[in-house]
């Protein structure tokens, strides 16, 4: 065979594998005894838990775990900051919110398991949008953020007052993204096996092998990273979405309390009200002008919408930030930044 690459067709790796229909995707990997693991999703944006009586669902046959806060730690986690935790506590924050979960012997047990869990609610005011969280009096998405702010940073350099008092023009205006879900084929899943010796096996459709043990299995489940042996699946698609993957700790969680298999499989609706879409931003910028054309300096002002939970979103704003600095050659440059709680689902990254 020829070394020479550069302007020849290369063949795709899995490319026979993949239209042949012979690749494995979690929902085709077959694990014998597996047990169906589902999760109880909070209806409400935003209301304090009074009380979950989980008896009635425990009592039902084919059903093998029954997880809520009830029986499981706090363990808060989170890839940046560690804001959530495996099954709500006090409150719920956003609709789908996990408040409990089931692992049963099929689909239809594991639903009915979950219509039998019992939650009181008393609903709160909530904050769905990033500026009017920020308002004074506004809904507490977390008690312990001051004026629901998850973030924030401010990066000043150069002689930016200057800039714009000696400008020849001054330009500004206000650009928004939007919520964006990836929109990947695969809906997300894992499965997990729980070993008699204390470890766990874990198969799913994720991004990172890494950061699923270290970061969510290890504090919530009180076990060493090196106790979780993640396989990657091939994914049908991920974009940045399966970085953070919830689906994973319900999986391994359910799989130990019940020391069988589980399958934690999510519906496209389940998908697409508890992924990570992408982080919706507002940004208002100013650009200061020399006469000659040159650019003189920048003003930037980032109002990112966090959703409830944290997840990679202050690390996605830290870099819209920077890239705002470093495209162009700027003599000076001020850039705010402010990533916001809000009571609607938490947001994350999107390749592209």
């Amino acid at each position: 065979m020829s070394e020479r690459i550069i302007g020849r067709p290369m063949p795709i790796i899995d490319a026979v594998e993949k239209v042949s229909g012979a690749t494995v995707f979690i929902n085709d990997l077959e694990l014998p005894g597996a047990l169906v693991g589902k999760a109880l999703r909070s209806p409400h944006p935003h209301a304090r838990i009074l009380n979950i009586d989980t008896s009635r669902a425990e009592r039902l046959p084919g059903v093998a775990a029954v997880l809520s806060r009830n029986n499981t730690p706090e363990a808060p986690f989170g890839i940046n900051i560690k804001d959530e935790a495996a099954f709500c506590r006090e409150k719920v924050r956003y609709e789908g919110d996990e408040v409990a979960a089931v692992a049963a012997v099929d689909e239809d047990t594991a639903r009915e398991a979950l219509s039998l869990i019992e939650v009181e609610y008393e609903v709160l005011p909530s904050a769905t949008d990033p500026f009017a969280a920020l308002e004074e009096g506004a809904p507490l998405v977390h008690d312990y953020a001051s004026g629901n702010i998850a973030n924030q940073f401010h990066i000043k350099r150069g002689e930016i007052d200057e800039a714009f008092k000696n400008a020849e023009a001054v330009f500004s205006d206000d650009f928004h993204t939007h919520f964006a879900h990836q929109a990947y084929i695969e809906p997300t899943g894992c499965a997990a096996r729980w070993h008699p010796d204390g470890r766990i096996s874990l198969w799913g459709c994720l991004q990172s092998v890494f950061l699923i043990p270290t970061f969510m299995l290890s504090p919530v489940m009180g076990m060493p990273a090196g106790k979780f042996r993640v396989t990657q699946t091939k994914p049908g698609g991920a974009f940045g979405g399966k970085l953070d993957v919830k689906a994973a700790l319900m999986a391994a969680m359910l799989s130990r309390a019940a020391q069988k298999p589980v399958r934690f499989m999510l519906s496209l609706e389940e998908d697409l009200v508890s992924m990570r879409p992408r982080m919706p931003v507002h940004i208002s910028l100013e650009s200061a002008w020399n006469k000659n054309g040159a650019l003189a300096g920048k003003r930037v002002k980032i109002v990112a919408e966090n959703g409830a939970y944290c997840s990679l979103s202050p690390a996605i704003m830290s870099s819209i930030a920077l890239r705002t600095d470093n495209l162009y050659k700027t003599p000076a440059a001020e850039i705010e930044g402010k990533l916001v709680y809000t009571n609607v689902i938490p947001s994350g990254q999107m390749r592209g």
